[in-house]
């Protein structure tokens, strides 16, 4: 655990020196490393499952774990702290899957704030808000009735420049926050 710490502390520091810049970091661990309330809470729910994976991540300050698996042909993250509380659940989303009212909201401000731009991926994000299980069962449900935002990765341009961005967008597709993502070097062949 301690090396975790020192690879916290450096990506903190980077974080300080370059801005508002999301800088994450990923490492694949053993299901063992995981805290033992993250996985009494999602192992009901990885049965069926395939592909399951579980991770450490780093992202500015803050320290969580990630399991990432295959269920009912959908690409599910589930997000907890440290102490194995649950933060999140993410379900891959296809965007022309969206309604036509979000996507019009979602485009009408990508349109506005760029020269261009281009959706690369797109979530929906559950937030966890009381029960942990209750929150896992409303997720893989993927019911329109359930509370949740669009997590999107979209690279833009502007004023000749080629920007990633982590934006987030509420249910009905009005932009809530944006975060720049570190620049990949073949960002010239995205246009």
């Amino acid at each position: 655990m301690m090396q975790y710490r020192y690879i916290a502390l450096f990506i903190m520091v980077s974080g300080i020196l370059t801005g508002q810049v999301k800088q994450e970091y990923e490492k694949r661990i053993s299901k063992e490393e995981m805290p033992n309330e993250a996985i009494s809470v999602a192992n009901p729910f990885l049965q069926q499952a395939r592909r399951i994976r579980y991770y450490y991540e780093v992202d500015g300050a803050s320290e969580s774990f990630e399991i990432k698996f295959k269920k009912e042909g959908y690409h599910v993250s589930a997000e907890f702290s440290k102490e194995g509380r649950l933060e999140d659940i993410e379900v891959r989303w296809k965007f022309r899957s969206l309604p036509e009212a979000t996507k019009k909201a979602i485009e009408a401000y990508l349109t506005a704030e760029t020269d261009r731009w281009r959706i690369e991926k797109v979530q929906r994000q559950y937030v966890s808000e009381g029960n942990p299980v209750e929150k896992f069962k409303e997720a893989l449900r993927r019911s329109e009735a359930s509370v949740f935002n669009y997590e999107c990765i979209v690279t833009t341009k502007k004023e000749g420049i080629v920007t990633r961005y982590e934006m987030l967008f509420a249910k009905d597709g009005s932009w809530l926050q944006s975060r720049k993502i570190l620049r990949r070097s073949y960002d010239f062949i995205l246009f």
